[in-house]
């Protein structure tokens, strides 16, 4: 039995040219773990030089393998189950971890970065941030806080839904900045707003303080003053009006809701963004009737049992889905 096998000797065997005796020995040279990347490199070598061969390499020396742990031929393995030598299986297994950390770091960055709070339909949430802001968080909302750097670096937030914001100042003047997903994003130093971003657009009402609101990529910033409110709906231009009751659009944060002259296609809308519930007014007409008042309602049934009885209206309840019709 040789010890060693030379090259040619190899090369003959992978062109099938090797006797039975050579066969064995080559067998028997793979005992040796040692001779594994060898035999590997000097494969890949000849089928370099013989491309038009297009011999399975992995298939035939996990075939080789096979018969040295004393399988039988039925037990040989098909060519989809490719066997890799340990200097590959290492670096392929490296290779898989990193690319396991970079994805998974992509995929979770959010997660990674971004401290975040979420309220169900219904549900209202209070969140104290670390630099002493306090945020009274409506239903249906999203509010991402940076998990590093925090008060100290950035006092920059994420906003989905419906948020009220006590900013706190800081002694170093750091400016704090909503920003939502569209290109909308308000900007502060200490005061008291209401910010409203859902599917219909924009609104921002100031209670105390200053703030800048800032929107689109031309356009200057609008300063606001206290009592005011600016608005912005999807493909508009921002508007800025005065408004004589700037609490009422933040009443929320008590289970209340303040109606002056609202349309019930406007309470449709609310009760779709806070409760989830899906409305359905039977007539153009019933849409743009309007409503003034106050209702205190801590879920959808007391707002939707109120509306019914204070303002005469019959309304059909399935599920999550209420329609509303003239009362007769």
């Amino acid at each position: 039995m040789k010890k060693n096998l030379s090259k040619e000797q190899l090369f003959d065997h992978f062109t099938g040219k090797s006797s039975l005796l050579v066969k064995q020995e080559i067998e028997a040279w793979l005992q040796n773990p040692a001779h594994e990347e060898l035999y590997y490199q000097w494969l890949e070598e000849w089928e370099r030089l013989n491309a038009h061969w297009a011999i399975d390499s992995d298939a035939e020396f996990a075939r080789l393998q096979f018969k040295i742990n004393g399988q039988s031929a039925d037990n040989e393995p098909v060519e989809n189950n490719r066997f890799t030598p340990f200097w590959r299986r290492k670096w392929l297994s490296l290779a898989a971890s990193v690319l396991f950390v970079v994805l998974g770091g992509y995929l979770f960055r959010d997660s990674i970065l971004y401290k975040t709070y979420s309220t169900a339909f219904g549900v209202m949430q209070n969140v104290a941030l670390a630099d002493g802001t306090k945020v009274n968080l409506n239903a249906n909302s999203t509010l991402r806080v940076p998990r590093f750097g925090f008060g100290t670096d950035t006092r920059q937030v994420l906003l989905e839904g419906e948020a009220y914001f006590s900013v706190t100042h800081t002694p170093n003047n750091q400016k704090f900045v909503v920003k939502t997903n569209r290109d909308f994003s308000i900007e502060v130093l200490g005061t008291e707003f209401a910010v409203r971003e859902r599917e219909r657009g924009m609104q921002v009402v100031l209670d105390k303080g200053k703030v800048k609101v800032h929107y689109g990529t031309d356009n200057q910033p609008i300063t606001m003053k206290p009592g005011q409110l600016v608005t912005l709906n999807n493909g508009e231009r921002a508007t800025l009006e005065q408004t004589p009751k700037p609490q009422a659009y933040s009443a929320w944060r008590n289970h209340k809701f303040i109606f002056d002259k609202t349309s019930l296609l406007e309470v449709g809308y609310l009760l779709k963004d806070n409760f989830g519930v899906v409305v359905k007014i039977n007539s153009e007409a019933l849409a743009k009737r309007t409503i003034s008042g106050e209702i205190e309602a801590k879920n959808a049934e007391d707002l939707i049992e109120a509306l019914s009885e204070v303002f005469d209206l019959k309304i059909i309840k399935a599920k999550d889905r209420i329609t509303i019709v003239e009362s007769i």
